[in-house]
């Protein structure tokens, strides 16, 4: 199964970077394309429209594809865009919220042929807080649901976890 190469990636560092440089690097199709590109890869087409309701879509080339992909916007174009963007073997996370009455028309022979899985995680609005306050009172046991912690400097080691799925949450901070 094709997997998404993040160890093939390489960037500069990005404390190097002012905010103003690097946001005009993820605003841009074509330093994106350049990024999404790692070697024998192809990024045919990346659209970036950053106003309200506008996309953010990186098409890989053939045979490569993404792995994990989240559906956030709650759009039909957006499923479909992230449903293209998998590879054999890919999981589509539907977490945008959608309209009752919103039909995402699905290729089954893409799904079996695919082997692609298609999970949805309910968000639900004005949650945080009453959350936090059960976290405070201590009737949430934090630290048991956590069961791994990698530093930011073992991402890979984290998704390679999160692939196995080897705990319930994962955490990957920056110390």
């Amino acid at each position: 199964m094709p997997i998404w190469p993040w160890k093939a990636l390489s960037r500069p560092n990005a404390s190097d970077a002012s905010p103003a440089r690097v946001f005009a690097a993820w605003s841009s199709g074509e330093r994106i394309a350049r990024w999404f590109s790692p070697e024998g890869s192809s990024v045919p087409k990346a659209e970036i429209d950053l106003r309200a309701g506008g996309v953010f879509w990186v098409e890989q080339g053939r045979g490569i594809g993404f792995e994990y992909a989240v559906e956030a916007s709650g759009t039909l174009p957006g499923a479909k865009a992230t449903m293209a963007g998998l590879c054999r073997g890919g999981v589509m996370l539907v977490f945008g919220v959608a309209p009752a009455d919103s039909m995402l028309p699905v290729s089954q022979f893409q799904v079996y042929n695919d082997e692609i899985s298609i999970i949805g995680s309910m968000a639900v609005l004005s949650t945080f807080e009453p959350a936090m306050r059960l976290m405070s009172a201590g009737a949430i046991a934090v630290p048991e649901m956590v069961t791994h912690a990698f530093p930011l400097a073992e991402f890979a080691d984290a998704v390679d976890a999160v692939r196995n799925r080897k705990g319930l949450k994962i955490q990957v901070s920056q110390a």
